[in-house]
């Protein structure tokens, strides 16, 4: 077999091409868009909170070197939270949540705002996954 015929089952053996699942209970996509449903405990390894819900608090989640910072953050619903970093480097999915609301693949910034209660499981499709390992975060919205 020619060695370009070989170079073609690797590629489609990995699935170069289409878009990704929609991550637990999502529907399919660009890239693994979608992901409604319940986002399994403790998603991201996030068991705590940081706690944003203050009227005050920076909402801002920074993204560089392949990780949120912070990555496990509670807010109240009608809060609005920020991404910032290059979307370009680090697409932005979700995996699982009551909405389908966070995804963004190019800029520098990006707000969410967060009208149902429930957690909210994210994750960068470069350096993540659905399943909340890598470079992967969770948000919990509460009334």
């Amino acid at each position: 077999m020619h060695k370009w015929a070989w170079l073609c089952i690797v590629f489609a053996a990995c699935g170069s091409s289409g878009g990704g699942s929609g991550g637990a209970g999502g529907t399919g996509g660009s890239g693994g868009t979608g992901g409604t449903g319940t986002c399994a405990a403790a998603f991201a390894g996030c068991s705590s909170y940081m706690d944003l819900t203050a009227d005050t608090a920076n909402r801002d989640i920074a993204f560089t070197f392949s990780m949120y910072t912070p990555n496990c953050i509670k807010v109240k619903t009608g809060q609005t939270v920020t991404f910032t970093g290059s979307f370009a480097q680090h697409p932005l999915a979700q995996s699982c949540g009551p909405d389908a609301v966070l995804f963004n693949t190019v800029g520098m910034s990006k707000s969410f705002t967060f009208a149902t209660a429930g957690d909210y499981g994210y994750y960068c499709t470069f350096h993540g996954n659905q399943m909340g390992q890598g470079m992967a975060g969770s948000i919990s919205v509460v009334p």
